[in-house]
């Protein structure tokens, strides 16, 4: 299996996961629109994705200047 077909997979799951936990935490007894909870559960995933990419960045950027400031 090829990278980008893992990353396809691993992206699939999640927005998978993110969807069942938005739906399953919507107020018992209220009609929530599937495609609302499609945006809600996808709208966390790029946001925890986000955040996770940012955390390397960052990350990627201290470990440059320590690099060069030695």
């Amino acid at each position: 299996m090829k990278p980008h077909h893992v990353t396809i997979v691993v992206v699939t799951v999640g927005l998978v996961l993110a969807t069942a936990a938005a739906r399953s935490s919507a107020p018992a007894g209220t009609d929530v629109p599937a495609a609302a909870v499609a945006y809600h559960g996808a709208m966390e995933f790029y946001q925890r994705l986000a955040r996770w990419a940012g955390r390397r960045a960052l990350d990627a950027e201290l470990s440059y200047w320590k690099e060069i400031s030695a």
